[in-house]
């Protein structure tokens, strides 16, 4: 079983993401934030093997979440996304 730590400040968008993900057999989500400080800690409490994370974040974003999960030894590896609308 993958265990899956997802992270998106869009409520709407993560509840989308973790039905898709949860509808494979070995995917099980363990756990949601909404920002990069809940992100770190939340993979510190649950060590998932993946970490869905938005890039652009309140609070911390998800490259310096990433950053923090990676210095602790975590073995949480993750998939940064992101996604904008903007031409440039």
């Amino acid at each position: 079983m993958i265990t899956v730590l997802l992270v998106d400040d869009n409520g709407p968008i993560r509840k989308s993401v973790r039905f898709l993900l949860e509808s494979a057999d070995d995917i099980q989500v363990v756990a949601t934030a909404s920002n990069g400080v809940d992100a770190v800690d939340r993979a510190s409490s649950y060590r998932p093997d993946i970490a869905g994370m938005d890039s652009s974040m309140p609070i911390m974003d998800g490259i310096e979440a990433t950053e923090h999960i990676r210095e602790c030894g975590r073995f949480t590896r993750v998939i940064l996304l992101s996604g904008f609308d903007a031409p440039e």
